[in-house]
């Protein structure tokens, strides 16, 4: 993996030159850590649990994902995903590397 590649989840499990797969495991009330997405991607939850996408500026975008749940995002600006659940939580994050 590329030094320069910010960390957006846990463990990158697979990388070619078009896709960089990662795990993100956030322990109960954990959070990950700030970072920015350079491209576009999707995130497949496999572990359920209230969560909330937190903004640099304070904002909260609570999420409360059941597993399975699947969404496509835009690059966009810095924020960590907050475990906001007495449970562990975990997705998949699929960065699309070719979308710049």
């Amino acid at each position: 993996m590329d030094a320069h590649v910010e960390q957006v989840g846990t463990t990158v499990i697979y990388q070619d030159d078009h896709v960089r797969v990662w795990i993100l495991d956030l322990p109960p009330r954990g959070a990950s850590q700030w970072h920015e997405h350079h491209c576009g991607y999707r995130f497949v939850v496999t572990r359920t649990g209230p969560v909330a996408t937190e903004y640099r500026d304070g904002r909260m975008e609570p999420q409360d994902d059941q597993v399975g749940d699947t969404s496509y995002r835009q690059p966009d600006e810095s924020h960590r995903l907050v475990n906001l659940g007495d449970s562990p939580y975990q997705n998949v994050v699929i960065e699309f590397l070719g979308s710049r």
